[in-house]
Formats: structure tokens, sequence, C-alpha cells
């Protein structure tokens, strides 16, 4: 094609909100460009060439300088032969688009370096010219010099007047403190603490207590106005020095309070979004964040936020726990309670999930840290300790003593199991738990594991050496791990020299323990062993096993398949990220219902981010990974790879470029098989604790049409694109991928029972024999809750 005249270089100012910088030039391919923030190129994956669109994922600070700059390559692959037709104008073509296209870069880099070489010419000859005679330099310098004595001399002047001045008033201040120390000694010399039966008594004589005068009020029939009383002249202070006040506060350190219960989960917070204030849609936003609580139609719910301003506290309801910009949730009415940071919502028909704005920080919200929800009118907090000691309920334990002694319940009833599943660990190098307090502390030549936890199971600690000095725990609310965080510590009770146990404290949710301390010669990284272990259960009641009604009931709608009543998932409560093309893709009008919102509808409690783009393949969503705001989440499902077939090698040959299957385990988004490879090991690298299932694309049916690049693609050896792949070409390939990393896979094209040459069944399930309408998803929407329930 023809080569317009154009000038490879550009440069933006950037304003801090903007992602997306126009290019201005002719380039298709992200090598062959050179992107600057202040002549700093960024790391790998920072941007993406989309569209002739420089696309950042995170926008450039304020004020920075981007520098954009096309440096085409200088090797060249064709190879022109008279035998095997490959001198064609097309190819001929690109081989001089590139020429012109590099001199176009050459001509750029040159005129840059006339116009520095021309700086320095005007630097060299304006020195000359503007020269001056050696005794008016000298004379201008003798003038300076003068200046700076006399300006040293004036310095010290004021100096020395500000050093009297501050004696002076040092003295003054002196003399007024020993007047008023002396008017206090006469003020008790003369009146004497001075005592009053009531609150009001006190308040009505304050125009004759002295300025901080020490009152004691005696017989108030309001017990929290007796005490003492610090009058400042102005106002009453209780002491806290106060015997009452005193005892109160050492009753509550010996009897804590905690949490009943917190339904506020940290996890299920979903970056880049907020609640529009007006009427409770999710509305797209960097830097804010929401979150999620499963709740139930008719109930009741108290809040508490340590900021409850209402144009940022907002709750709206939804019948579904899935995040999209745009998604028109209700508006919830929250009401006032005694407790000004408590309020209260109470859910509506039909509706699951309540969603909550938690971090707006262009207006300083940020509830993160405190929001508690629970079920109820207010917050309730409850002792389960006194001194450290667990509370001991003598009204219960009278029942079981009678219960022991009539035989009822047994101790051989009662499972002390010390066996349990084992719990995954992270290693944190550098970092140490104190054993004195249970604070993660940096230090050379350690390491911990840090492990999730659950309030009330008992954990089972396996390891060679368990030296109570070096080996210690500590758990924590929140599972971020870093130096200097404070965490409590806990007490390991041991079972033989081996082998320690611990139950997780209330409202705890993560544990760490040392693992290397070279200094005293620990090291258990590779022995040590973690165990969840269930709460002591009663199995027997007068020797007839105990049977459980409800969950015989949902254990049998397990096995038939789900659709009974009280059917519980493995996948409730899981979090998961979709990643596919149109099929997935919720903003467009193939279908209304796809197949993941039948997956959560039927599931419950999930919280879910899409990322389905229409026209997309593997070959343009490398980075894919980069754009997951959830935190750690459980699934990340990949579906795409029929635009790999289709649009995506169109696109690129329109381009004059190949897009082949490419070798096995590249790493390019320039061929199917590099784009794939790049697509997972950018998700693994970024999400190791992810449970990953992939997906093969749809058949696609004898109704998609196309000559030149064939689109119909179904069954064993179907018709292949111009650059030799067919979609099941692609399908197998992804295959050999899950088989090489261990990943388990759903093959939709071979057994997605999608009858592709049936033009009965495309005019039922997929009109253009290419996207599933709603009777499409629901086929693939069962096989696909099924896959991920056995991942």
């Amino acid at each position: 094609m023809a080569v317009p005249e154009e000038t490879p270089y550009i440069e933006y100012v950037a304003n801090g909100s903007t992602t997306e910088f126009a290019l201005g030039f002719y380039c298709i391919n992200d090598s062959e460009l050179i992107v600057t923030i202040n002549e700093i190129e960024p790391l790998v994956g920072e941007w993406e060439l989309i569209d002739g669109y420089i696309k950042f994922l995170i926008a450039p600070p304020v004020n920075s300088l981007i520098a954009i700059k096309r440096n085409s390559t200088l090797s060249r692959t064709s190879d022109y032969q008279t035998y095997d037709n490959s001198l064609r104008p097309q190819s001929i073509n690109v081989d001089f688009d590139q020429i012109w296209r590099v001199l176009q870069e050459f001509a750029l880099q040159n005129s840059l370096t006339q116009i520095k070489f021309q700086e320095l010419i005007d630097q060299l000859i304006n020195g000359n010219i503007n020269g001056l005679p050696a005794e008016i330099l000298a004379r201008i310098a003798g003038d300076a010099a003068n200046s700076i004595l006399i300006n040293q001399e004036a310095l010290r002047a004021y100096s020395v007047e500000q050093n009297l001045e501050y004696s002076v008033q040092v003295e003054k201040d002196r003399a007024i403190e020993a007047e008023q120390n002396l008017q206090t000694q006469v003020n008790v010399i003369g009146v004497g603490n001075k005592g009053y039966k009531t609150y009001a008594l006190m308040d009505a004589d304050k125009a004759n207590i002295p300025a901080n005068f020490k009152v004691t009020v005696t017989n108030d029939a309001t017990s929290s106005n007796n005490g003492d009383w610090q009058w400042d002249g102005v106002v009453f202070t209780k002491s806290v020095y106060d015997p009452i006040t005193q005892s109160n506060n050492f009753t509550k350190s010996l009897l804590p309070t905690v949490l009943r219960e917190n339904m506020y989960n940290s996890a299920n917070n979903t970056s880049g979004f907020y609640l529009r204030p007006a009427d409770g849609f999710i509305i797209g936003q960097a830097g804010n964040a929401i979150t999620s609580v499963a709740v139930e139609a008719g109930k009741t719910y108290a809040l508490y936020a340590a900021d409850v301003r209402s144009a940022y506290l907002i709750v709206s309801y939804s019948t579904t726990n899935s995040v999209s910009g745009g998604k028109q949730n209700t508006l919830a009415t929250l009401n006032s309670t005694a407790d000004p940071n408590i309020k209260t919502f109470t859910v509506p028909a039909n509706m699951k999930f309540a969603f909550i704005n938690v971090l707006w920080p262009n207006f300083s919200f940020d509830i993160r840290g405190s929001l508690v929800v629970q079920e109820g009118s207010t917050i309730e907090y409850v002792v389960k300790q006194a001194n450290g000691v667990g509370v001991f309920d003598s009204s219960a334990q009278k029942r079981l003593d009678d219960l022991d002694a009539a035989g009822v319940v047994v101790r051989s009833d009662v499972l002390p199991s010390y066996t349990g599943p084992a719990v995954a660990k992270v290693a944190h190098t550098g970092l140490n738990v104190t054993p004195a307090n249970g604070l993660l502390r940096t230090a050379t030549g350690t390491d911990i594991a840090q492990f999730n936890i659950t309030e009330g199971k008992r954990y089972l600690i396996k390891a060679p050496d368990l030296r109570a000095a070096y080996v210690a725990v500590s758990v924590s609310p929140t599972t971020d791990v870093f130096g200097g965080k404070p965490q409590t510590l806990v007490t390991l009770t041991e079972i033989d020299a081996t082998t320690k146990i611990f139950t997780a404290p209330p409202n705890m949710k993560s544990a760490c323990i040392n693992t290397l301390w070279s200094n005293f010669t620990l090291d258990i990284r590779t022995t040590l062993v973690i165990e969840e272990l269930e709460a002591l259960e009663v199995t027997k009641i007068l020797g007839v096993p105990v049977t459980d009604k409800a969950a015989q009931q949902k254990i049998k709608a397990l096995e038939d398949g789900g659709a009974g009543s009280g059917y519980v998932s493995i996948l409730k409560n899981k979090s998961v990220v979709w990643i596919g093309d149109s099929i997935t893709d919720d903003a467009n009008g193939w279908a209304t219902k796809r197949y993941h919102d039948i997956i959560v509808e039927t599931v419950g409690g999930m919280t879910t981010q899409n990322l389905g783009v229409s026209s997309s393949g593997f070959g343009n969503r490398t980075t894919a990974a980069s754009y997951i705001t959830l935190e750690n989440p459980d699934y990340i499902i990949p579906f795409m790879g029929t635009n790999d077939f289709g649009v995506l090698n169109r696109e690129r040959n329109a381009s004059g470029l190949a897009y082949e299957m490419g070798d096995f385990l590249s790493s390019t988004h320039l061929t199917v098989s590099g784009a794939i490879n790049l697509t997972l090991t950018n998700i693994f690298a970024a999400y190791p604790l992810a449970k990953i299932g992939i997906i093969t694309p749809l058949p696609r049916g004898t109704r998609a049409g196309g000559i030149e690049f064939p689109s119909p693609n179904w069954g064993e050896n179907p018709p292949k694109n111009v650059d030799g792949v067919s979609l099941e070409d692609i399908a197998n390939e992804l295959i050999r991928y899950a088989k090489h990393y261990s990943l388990p896979i759903l093959d939709l094209y071979h057994h997605s029972n999608f009858k592709a040459w049936s033009i009965p069944f495309q005019n039922a399930c997929m009109t253009d024999g290419v996207h599933p309408n709603d009777l499409g998803h629901a086929i693939i929407g069962q096989k696909i809750l099924k896959f991920m329930e056995s991942l």
C-alpha cells in the first residue's frame, strides 16, 4: 500500500487519568515501538498496542512526559523466488513499505541531530560575543563580594537581637508561671478539694471553682456522674484516674468483648467500581471498590462503619452477585439507630445480595477496615474469655453431666479427631514471628509460612523440630503479610515432641509460623505439615448413630444433580473470573442469559468478574491477567479460540501479516500456539493459587458462512483458514497445553452436544451458527457448572 508522509514520533504530557494515547503514525506491531515515561521504559505488560492506541494498564503520573517512537526492524524474512510464485505485488509492497518507514525514522533522527548540533554552535558563538573585559568583570565580582559581607553583618546583628528578645521572653514566662503556681497553692490552702452531692450542684457553683481544680461528685442518681472531675475554667472533664473509671477499664480488660459475627469479608471486595448514590447502579471507576454480602429477603441487617456519610455509604440489592459496569441494582434505604455509626436495612423480596461502597478515595471514604455487617437490628458483641480463660457455662455443663450420667452421650462418642486435610502454605522470606508478642518483623536468615484459618477450627502442626522458643504462631483478622504488622500470639498445646495444636480465635483469618531461623539452626520449611481439624462432635446418643435429616436431604439433592431443594455447590461463596469473547461478553444481543449467569444463579453467593470482549481471542488477550480486579480469585476460566480461527486471522492477513499455528511452548502473540501459552503463563504468574479450567471453542455451524476464509468448522478435518489452521487444530492445541500444564479442560468442540451440521439445531440454539442463544447457553451452562465443580 502507499506510505503517507508522517513523523514516527509523538509526545504527550500526562494528566494523571488518561490511559490511552494515539500513535498518530502507522505501526501494527508493538515490538517496533519504543515507549517511555519521563525517558524510562515501562515494564513489559504495563502497556499494549490496540487499534492505533498505546493503552496503559495504569494511567501515567500527572505532568509526566509520554514519548512514543517507532523503531522498525531492519531484518527481512521474505525470500523471493522465480519458481514458487512468491514474487507477488502484495509481498513486494510489504517490503517496500518497511523500507519507507525506516527512511522516515532515519529522517527523524537526522532532524533531531541537526537541532542538537545547532544548539551547541549557538552556545559557543554567543559565549564569545557576550564576553566582557577582565577589569569590568573584576569590578562586578568585587561589588558582589561587598554585598555578601554587608548581608552577613546584617544577618549577624539580626541574630543577636533575636537571641536577646528570646531571653527576655523566657524570663517573662518563668515569672508568670511562678505567679500562677503560687496562686494555685494559695487557692488549695484557702478552699481545698470541693465535693458536691450531685453534678447539677457542682455545675451551678462553677463560678466559684478555681481553674485546674479537682472536684468530686458523690451521690448523683446517675452513676456515671459520680467521681472526680477536672475543671479547666470552661468545662468539666471526667478524670481517667477516677476509681469507678479505673474499675470499669480493669473489668473490660479481663472480659474482652468480640464481635458475635461479621458477614463482611474483604476477600469479596471488587476494585474499579462504585455504587451510584442516586440509584445504586454499579458504575466503573478506577480507584474505588465495592463489596457484596449474601442476604435473605425479609430479614433486617445492621451495618457499622467508622464513616457513615450518606453521600458515599450506599447499599443496593441484586438477585445475583455478578459485578459489571452499568448493572442496575436496587437502591436500599438505610435507617438510623441510637448509635450514629450503626445503620439498618431490610432486604426486599427476591433479593439475595447486598452491595456496599467500601472505598471512594476522591472523598477520603474508606471503611474496608471498620465495616461490620450482622443479621439483626444492632451490632452484638459477646464475651468468650475471662482473664484469658474460656468462659464456663455452669448450666450447660450440668446438663452435659446429666447426659453423661444417663449414658446418653459417652466419651467414645465424642471424636477427638487428630487427622484432617493438609492446609496450603505460602512462604515469605526475610520475615519472623516475634515469640514474645507475635509481631511480624523483618530479619535476615528467617522465613515464615502463612496459611488461612477459620474461627473455631483446630490446626495440627507437625514437624521434627518444634522448639517453643523459636516455633511461634501468631494470627490476624487480615491475610496481608508485611514487616512490622502486629499480630496476636496463640498458645500451642503439645501433643507429643513433634506435634502441637491450637484453635483459631474469634474473627481471625490468617496465621503465620516460623519455618527458618538460621541463627538457632531451625529449618522446617520442607518438613512442616499443617492439618485442619473439625471441632469435636457427638456421633451417637444412647448408642444410636445421629442422623441429620437436613444434611441427608442436601446430600440426596447433590446426588440427584443439584436440582433438588437444599442444593449446595462447592462453588458457593467462591470468586471466579470469566475470560472470553462475544459468547462470554454481556454487551451484545446474542443472548439475554449466558452460561455464567446460569451458573451464578444456580449456585448462589458467587463473586464474579466478566472479562468477555467481543471479537477477541488469545492473539490479542495475552495480558488478560493484568485486567483482573478480584483479590485472589478462586477460579479463572479461559473460554476463547473461535476468533483466533476467524476474525483475528482475517485482520492480520489484511495487514500483510500471517497468523499461523506456530511452535508449541513458544511465547508470542504473533502465532496461535504462542498466544495461548503466553496468556496461560501470565495467569500462572499473577495468580499461582487460582484453579484454572480451560474450555475449548464450540464448533462453528454451517450457517456461519464464508468462502475465502472458511467459517463453518465442525467435526474432523474441517476446512482450514488461509494460514492452514482449523478450529479443530486450535481445540487440539488447547488440549495439548492442558496436558502439558496438568490443567483440567472441557472439550466443547468435540463433546458439547452442539449439532453444528444441523440447520434445525442451529435455528433453535445458535441462529448465526457461531453464537449460542438462551437455549444454547442453557446447554453449555450445565456442562460448565459440572466441569467447575470437578476442578
